[in-house]
């Protein structure tokens, strides 16, 4: 029984000497990786489980960030709306909508994801781009 209490505080005092190793060896010039074009490297594995919606409803209009109770209680009220919603007696829907996973809380505590313009909202599409939109569906082939 000595044995091993004295092997586990060497263990504990050798871990608290090294561990301390790799904060000092970190960089203080760390670079960011980029794509060979030169733009961040956003490539991997991102978890984008969120009930934050990708515009701000128009009853939060002004309203940039949730408080916690705010929070809690928009993302009790998505959870039930979109279990309601589940209910597929009779609905035709996709046949993998069960990977979807949606999330249970709402992180960070924004209301929309959208950030610019400040009211959350994804603006409309200019003139310009209106005509090439219906310019491109005109030129597409219909099936």
């Amino acid at each position: 029984m000595r044995h091993r209490v004295l092997i586990l505080s060497l263990a504990a005092v050798a871990a608290g000497l090294f561990l301390p190793a790799g904060a000092v060896a970190q960089s203080e010039s760390y670079t960011a990786p980029r794509t060979a074009w030169g733009a961040p490297d956003l490539q991997g594995v991102w978890d984008f489980r969120s009930l934050t919606p990708m515009e701000r409803p128009t009853d939060l209009a002004e309203t940039e960030t949730f408080t916690e109770e705010a929070a809690a209680e928009f993302s009790e009220a998505t959870i039930r709306r979109r279990s309601r919603d589940n209910d597929t007696s009779g609905r035709v829907v996709p046949y993998n909508d069960f990977w979807f996973d949606e999330g249970i809380s709402v992180t960070p505590a924004r209301t929309s994801l959208v950030v610019a313009p400040p009211d959350g909202r994804i603006p409309p599409l200019t003139p310009p781009t209106e005509r090439l939109i219906a310019e491109v569906r005109r030129a597409r082939p219909r099936v």
